[in-house]
């Protein structure tokens, strides 16, 4: 085995810190926004327009950003899954479907962070006149059915006003203000 010349140590070296520091520009460059921009929850209807009264399967995912609903942000913790079938019946789209996904709660009884489940499902109608388009039916154009704003309407409409981590949760104690899950206090609250 032949000792590396003090050129092959620089060049080593020098291969090192470039790299390091491509792999520190990479992690320090701004993101495009390509990379930033959230996928719209859409759906391509174009070959259904052509078999009216077919049913026809669809999934789809996103991450939403933050949303504020009456006054409350709703982040979610994990991306909004969807499936279902839409079908055209010659003058417009019914999609319906099944949501999943969960946000981050406060606990109404004790205060605490928490994930919370949601899911339900929905059934909505999508018209391309906009004439025809009312507070029952969503636009649409082209051959895309876009579904963010009927899945987070139908969401807002499915969280609870108060929150609450689990059915057994004792909550603060409205005396000392002691967390009840956690620990006992001998207050009178009657």
């Amino acid at each position: 085995m032949t000792k590396p010349h003090r050129a092959d140590t620089i060049s080593n070296v020098a291969w090192k810190r470039a790299v390091d520091l491509c792999a520190l520009a990479f992690w320090d460059a701004p993101i495009s926004s390509a990379v930033k921009a959230v996928e719209i929850m859409r759906i391509r209807v174009a070959d259904a327009v052509h078999l009216t009264g077919e049913q026809f399967p669809f999934e789809v995912s996103e991450e939403f950003a933050p949303q504020t609903y009456a006054e409350r942000t709703v982040s979610f913790s994990e991306p909004v899954k969807v499936s279902g079938t839409y079908v055209y019946d010659s003058k417009a789209f019914t999609v319906s479907g099944r949501v999943e996904t969960s946000v981050n709660s406060i606990c109404a009884l004790c205060t605490k962070e928490f994930v919370e489940p949601v899911e339900f499902t929905f059934t909505e109608r999508f018209t391309r006149d906009e004439s025809e388009t009312d507070d029952e039916t969503y636009p649409y154009s082209g051959d895309e059915l876009v579904l963010d704003k009927a899945v987070l309407d139908n969401l807002f409409l499915q969280l609870s006003i108060a929150s609450v981590c689990s059915e057994n949760c004792k909550g603060l104690c409205p005396v000392c203000g002691v967390d009840r899950n956690v620990t006992e206090c001998n207050c009178l609250t009657q």
